[in-house]
């Protein structure tokens, strides 16, 4: 099926879009993570919990997968990569925020160029991290993108 509930435990400067005010705490955050690799799957989720303060709630192998999850479990990040099969992340954002503005999906790609993260963010990204940067820094980055006072790029 391409994806599966995750009942586990509780670039260098990420581009974002417009914040919103009242989101939970990092505490809080319940996390889908969509890539298409089981193995950063688990890594990710690994560190998002222990790392991080999160907890992942779900995990998708593919965009489709991503995009329903998304409507049924309601997270409050979407961690998403940006090349998968059957549907790409930059699609699987589209239609995720055009389903819920007030979704936050953060793009992941170990592609820093500026074009990936722009093309998240017009598909309706908040951010955009890359795969390369050291995980405590990307736990940073999350955590900045997901409070209410950051501000959205010039």
């Amino acid at each position: 099926m391409g994806c599966r509930d995750a009942a586990g435990p509780e670039m260098n400067e990420p581009l974002r879009r417009g914040a919103q005010a009242g989101r939970p705490s990092a505490s809080l955050v319940r996390v889908l993570i969509a890539d298409d690799h089981a193995i950063v799957r688990e890594t990710l989720r690994m560190a998002l919990e222990r790392l991080c303060g999160f907890k992942v709630v779900a995990e998708a192998a593919d965009g489709v997968a991503a995009v329903e999850l998304t409507s049924t479990m309601h997270p409050d990040l979407v961690l998403m990569d940006i090349d998968m099969p059957r549907m790409s992340g930059i699609e699987a954002t589209r239609r995720i925020v055009q389903a819920d503005p007030r979704a936050k999906v953060v793009g992941l790609s170990v592609h820093s160029t500026a074009d990936m993260g722009q093309a998240m963010l017009d598909a309706g990204a908040s951010g955009y991290v890359s795969k390369t940067d050291d995980i405590r820094e990307t736990c940073r980055q999350v955590k900045s993108i997901m409070s209410a006072s950051y501000a959205a790029p010039t």
